[in-house]
């Protein structure tokens, strides 16, 4: 399974290597996984941050959601959990919302995102498929 380059938007996400340094960890708790999508919007003072990791052994699939006020930052939210592409893409509410770490709220995409959007959906909607096909 070769890993296919990372969607990476919001105003904060810049490199893979930038997730090191926002959530303060060690490459090696990074390094059993792919980044598929890595989302990090900061505006007034708060920010809202979304992982999509596939474990390079299993190929299974992994969310990251983290949050901050203007105290912090992502630092200690480094919690990869379970997840699939199937559940991910039902959580994206309507075409234009995405689910991420504001709780039951959903981020509206900025114009420069919309791009990075579809091609998230599309990813989930691939990957999804690839699910009920294995299953």
């Amino acid at each position: 399974m070769t890993a296919a380059k990372p969607i990476i938007f919001g105003n904060h996400a810049s490199s893979v290597e930038n997730i090191l340094k926002e959530f303060e960890i060690d490459a090696s708790r990074l390094a059993p996984f792919d980044v598929l999508v890595w989302y990090y919007d900061y505006q007034s003072y708060d920010g809202d941050s979304y992982l999509l990791l596939r474990h390079k052994e299993t190929g299974l699939l992994y969310s990251v959601e983290a949050g901050h006020c203007s105290c912090h930052g992502l630092e200690g939210q480094f919690e990869p959990s379970r997840t699939s592409a199937t559940v991910e893409l039902a959580r994206c509410d309507k075409a234009d919302k995405m689910p991420f770490a504001t709780g039951d709220s959903y981020h509206r995409p900025e114009p420069s995102d919309i791009e990075a959007v579809a091609k998230f959906k599309k990813l989930l909607t691939r990957l999804a498929k690839k699910e009920s096909i294995e299953s």
